[in-house]
């Protein structure tokens, strides 16, 4: 009969950190990737504010969608640029609102997050707007 030895992989640790950082700094670029997306979608128009002059890009402007959002431009610059930061839900939720996402974008969003998108029944997740 022969026997087998497993010998532990001394380096199966710091492998196993390495990989959750790449998995993590992915989501992170892939949630900045979404934001900017949703944002550029947007005129001011959509969020009742006023288009202004020279704007070089479409959509929203970062410290337009932070400014509704509640959080400081650098902080919502950061979140688009996938910096290792965690927003609250209620930070999701406003950006939910301000980004006029609908349920399946939202679950999207909180994933990417790295949140808990909860457990709303289907009619209070669908996002209205007037």
């Amino acid at each position: 009969m022969v026997h087998s030895v497993i010998v532990p992989n001394p380096w199966a640790k710091e492998e196993r950190l390495v990989l959750q950082q790449q998995q993590q700094d992915h989501r992170l670029h892939e949630l900045g990737d979404f934001l900017r997306t949703r944002r550029a979608r947007l005129t001011p128009e959509d969020v009742g504010l006023p288009r202004g002059s020279r704007r070089k890009t479409p959509g929203l402007r970062r410290a337009e969608v932070a400014q509704m959002v509640g959080v400081s431009v650098d902080w919502y610059t950061w979140l688009e640029q996938g910096r290792s930061i965690t927003p609250s839900t209620q930070v999701l939720e406003r950006l939910v609102q301000t980004l006029r996402l609908d349920a399946n974008e939202r679950t999207h969003l909180f994933l990417l997050a790295g949140a808990f998108a909860g457990n709303r029944d289907r009619e209070s997740s669908v996002t209205t707007f007037p």
